[in-house]
């Protein structure tokens, strides 16, 4: 039975990914470097913030990098009321010198492999852990919305689901997509 933070209370977390980047389209490892939307990622962004405009949301959390940026101002549209806070936690992991590479070098990226100069899959599990316990797990917000990247938002999402990794087949998740956590007794993950 999957695991959840604060399960007394009710809640529900959105975890979206930002819009696509040129580096995503070529398939290149974007890390932690600092790089906008393409203009398919701008339509992205738009057509989240429409599909999101209905929610309640008691705040927003966000990656301070560019493209989530760009993706969150998109959203603010619709939700100009909704406190934005910006996590330097919920930055992408930082893959030191494999950062602008081809994607095939993530095959060798795992839980037990850390790039020279980069970070390790256990201090980016740390500081999601972090981030949820500060910032949603001590709060009273029942609706919140994080828009993050690929890397930390399968963590969050194995946080909540309790296990130490996800198939890659379950944590894939396309640019501006989301998954919605829902917690109380029981902890349930939907896809968008």
């Amino acid at each position: 039975m999957p695991s959840c933070y604060n399960l007394d209370m009710k809640r529900t977390i959105y975890l979206a990914r930002h819009g696509e980047t040129e580096y995503n389209r070529l398939k290149k490892i974007t890390g932690q470097l600092d790089v906008p939307l393409n203009d398919d990622g701008i339509e992205q962004a738009m057509m989240l913030s429409i599909e999101l405009k209905d929610i309640y949301f008691d705040a927003i959390f966000c990656s301070p990098l560019k493209r989530c940026r760009q993706t969150v101002n998109e959203v603010k549209k619709f939700h100009r009321n909704t406190p934005l806070i910006f996590d330097e936690r919920l930055k992408e992991c930082d893959a030191g010198i494999l950062e602008g590479e081809s994607t095939s070098f993530m095959e060798e990226y795992s839980e037990n492999f850390t790039p020279r100069g980069g970070e390790s899959y256990f201090h980016l599990k740390k500081r999601l852990r972090d981030f949820i316990e500060d910032q949603v797990d001590s709060k009273n917000y029942e609706n919140v919305l994080v828009i993050s990247h690929g890397g930390p938002l399968k963590v969050i999402r194995s946080l909540f689901e309790d296990v130490k990794i996800l198939s890659q087949e379950e944590m894939s998740i396309k640019n501006c997509n989301y998954w919605i956590i829902k917690t109380d007794a029981v902890c349930t993950i939907k896809s968008k």
